[in-house]
C-alpha cells in the first residue's frame, strides 16, 4: 500500500468501496486509560497503536479521558480528591484543572463542539441515582438535563451541536436505551426499542450515524458487540462479530473506523479499530491489563 500513488490509492478506495483508512483515519491520536501500572491512568499513543506516552501519574484511578474539538485538552475523570471529579488537563497532561468539587461521582466528560461546554454523569452514591448533566468549561454553571430514577450515563454531543445522546435506562423493561436530546435538555427521542441494554452512544463526524453498544445477540460468553445505526434510529447494521465482549466505541475523525476496547481474553481489555462496515479489525495495544475507553483526535 505505501507504494502506491495517492492518485492510484484514491481510485482504489472508490473502486472497491472500501473502509479502508484514509490519512486522517489511518493518523492522529488515540487516548485511552489503562491499569497497567496498578490502577487506572492516561495514556496516549499514535493511530496504529505507536508512540506511546503517559499523561497522568498517581496511585489513584483517571478514566474515560475525551479530546477537545481542537485537540489541545483532554477531560477525564479522577479519583484524585476522593469520588470522582471532572478534570481537564493539557493534551501533553501539563496543567490539569478540577472543575468539579462535590459529594457526588462525576463521570465521563463529553466535550460540546464548539469546546465551550462539558456534558457529564453524575451518580448520586446515597441514592444510586445518576443523570446527565452539562457546565461550562472552567467548570461553572453546572445543571441537570435529566431528573430520572437512575440509569442515565455516558453522555455524547453531537458534531452541529444541536443534539446530546446518552444510555437511559426505561423503567418498564429494565433495560437502557439510545436516548437523544437538546443541549438543554428538551425533546427527548428514544432511539433503540430492544428488549436488550443499548449503551455507550458515540456520534459519527457527519452526524449521520451513531455507535453503540448492544448485548441484544445471544452468545454463551459475552453478548456486548458493536453496531452502527441513523441518527433517527433506522438503519441498524451489526459491525462486530466475536462474542467476546467490545465496549467504548468512539470513530476515526474521518468516520472510517470505530475505535474500542475489546477482551480477548477476561478481564483482559486491549484497544482495536474496526471499519465502520465491520471489516479490518486490529489490535493496537498488547498489555496483560485492561485498556479501556479509547478517544481519537485528528491532531498529532
Amino acid at each position: 500500500m505505501r507504494a502506491l500513488t495517492a492518485v492510484a490509492l484514491a481510485a482504489l478506495l472508490a473502486a472497491s468501496g472500501s473502509a479502508a483508512e484514509t490519512p486522517s483515519g489511518g493518523s492522529g491520536r488515540i487516548v485511552f486509560a489503562s491499569n497497567r501500572d496498578g490502577d487506572f491512568e492516561i495514556y496516549t499513543m499514535n493511530a496504529r497503536g505507536g508512540g506511546l506516552r503517559k499523561l497522568t501519574h498517581n496511585r489513584v484511578n483517571d478514566s474515560c479521558p475525551a479530546w477537545s474539538p481542537n485537540g489541545r485538552k483532554i477531560a477525564f475523570n479522577s479519583r484524585r480528591f476522593g469520588p470522582d471529579e471532572i478534570l481537564v488537563m493539557n493534551a501533553d497532561g501539563s496543567a490539569p484543572k478540577r472543575l468539579t468539587r462535590n459529594r457526588f461521582w462525576d463521570n465521563c466528560p463529553a466535550w460540546s463542539p464548539d469546546g465551550t461546554r462539558l456534558a457529564f454523569h453524575r451518580l448520586d452514591i446515597e441514592s444510586r441515582i445518576d443523570d446527565i448533566y452539562v457546565m461550562n468549561v472552567d467548570g461553572s454553571d453546572v445543571h441537570a438535563l435529566t431528573r430520572d430514577f437512575g440509569g442515565n450515563a455516558r453522555p455524547a454531543w453531537s458534531p452541529d451541536g444541536r443534539s446530546i445522546a446518552w444510555q437511559g435506562r426505561v423503567a418498564t423493561t429494565g433495560f437502557s436505551d439510545v436516548w437523544a436530546m437538546r443541549p438543554d435538555g428538551s425533546g427527548r427521542r428514544r432511539l433503540t426499542q430492544e428488549l436488550a441494554s443499548d449503551d455507550d452512544p458515540d456520534w459519527s463526524t457527519t452526524g449521520r450515524r451513531l455507535v453503540f453498544v448492544s448485548d441484544q445477540i445471544p452468545s454463551v460468553t459475552n453478548p456486548w458487540e458493536l453496531f452502527t445505526m441513523n441518527a433517527d434510529g433506522t438503519d441498524v447494521r451489526r459491525v462486530t462479530r466475536n462474542g467476546v465482549g467490545d465496549f467504548d466505541p468512539s470513530w476515526s475523525p474521518d468516520g472510517r473506523r470505530i475505535v474500542y476496547a475489546s477482551a480477548p481474553e477476561p478481564g483482559n481489555f486491549e484497544i482495536y479499530t474496526i471499519g465502520a462496515d465491520g471489516n479490518g479489525a486490529r489490535r493496537l495495544t498488547h498489555s496483560r491489563h485492561s485498556d479501556r475507553d479509547p478517544d481519537w483526535t485528528s491532531r498529532r
